[in-house]
């Protein structure tokens, strides 16, 4: 799902738009995220088996609680719920959901620590108790952080440094989850991303985001070759200024070669993905709009 958004008139300044994590008020949230990679990814079973997936989705359900530390937030959040599907290559359908059933019951009932920054960046993602001295279950672990990774996607979310817009759009600092690879191999470089306020209802503030760069492809960097990926990326979401979190918000994903890419000639395209989240209040209603 992707949107073509028109940078338009501005709303008017906007206030409050600072990221207030309290640790007496849990936050319930829902975590979606599917993941196209036409060239393969491998899941990997916990007794010796590899498995390709073109597709694989991640349904999370976890409750968050922020503490500072410092400049910092260290949120907390349990896995209450997983759930993982794929779409196998032919032949690897059965086998890829075995591995995948695997890789839920290592998680469920664990849990995940987010450091973010002050302003909502997010900083590092863990998992926590999760046993990773046997070398299987580390690679385990480790692809599904990334995955968990693209489903944080739309909270890494860099807001004011004081609060209000200025009646203008700022941008975002680093190297945000949305336009990062699938995977820990690669650089990033010429990131550019861009919030705006596109409207404010009450204590709802709905934003947009642009996002764009390119990424060197790590693995190939010794080969002499560096394959470059151009990486474009749109969002929305929609931030409690009472509450000091996120209401919900969701990305929208996709790759493209460069034009010097031998890979390219393969006309197998790279890798995109879609998350959303959004919060789920104590009467069980979620705050997930319309359409």
């Amino acid at each position: 799902m992707f949107w073509v958004w028109l940078w338009g008139s501005l709303v008017g300044a906007t206030d409050g738009l600072v990221w207030s994590w309290d640790e007496s008020k849990p936050v319930r949230y829902q975590l979606e995220t599917s993941v196209e990679t036409p060239a393969t990814h491998t899941w990997y079973g916990l007794r010796a088996k590899e498995i390709r997936a073109i597709r694989q989705t991640m349904e999370l359900g976890v409750t968050c609680v922020g503490t500072q530390e410092g400049k910092r937030w260290a949120v907390n959040c349990s896995l209450d719920a997983v759930r993982i599907r794929g779409q196998g290559v032919p032949g690897e359908e059965a086998e890829l959901q075995e591995v995948m059933d695997q890789s839920v019951a290592l998680i469920a009932g664990k849990s995940l620590q987010i450091i973010m920054g002050p302003h909502g960046r997010i900083k590092k993602v863990e998992l926590k108790g999760v046993d990773v001295n046997d070398g299987r279950v580390g690679i385990i672990a480790e692809n599904l952080r990334q995955m968990i990774r693209r489903t944080l996607a739309p909270m890494d979310l860099q807001l004011p440094k004081d609060g209000s817009d200025h009646d203008k759009a700022w941008r975002q600092k680093g190297s945000p989850l949305a336009v990062s690879l699938f995977g820990d191999q690669g650089t990033s470089g010429g990131v550019m991303m861009k919030h705006q306020v596109a409207g404010v209802d009450g204590d709802s503030v709905r934003l947009v985001t642009e996002a764009r760069g390119s990424m060197a492809l790590g693995a190939m960097m010794e080969s002499g070759t560096t394959p470059i990926l151009r990486v474009d990326s749109r969002g929305r979401s929609a931030f409690d200024t009472n509450s000091g979190v996120l209401d919900w918000g969701e990305v929208a994903t996709g790759s493209a070669h460069g034009s010097a890419n031998l890979d390219a000639l393969s006309g197998i395209p790279p890798s995109s993905f879609y998350s959303r989240i959004y919060r789920i209040l104590p009467d069980g209603t979620d705050r997930l709009p319309e359409g």
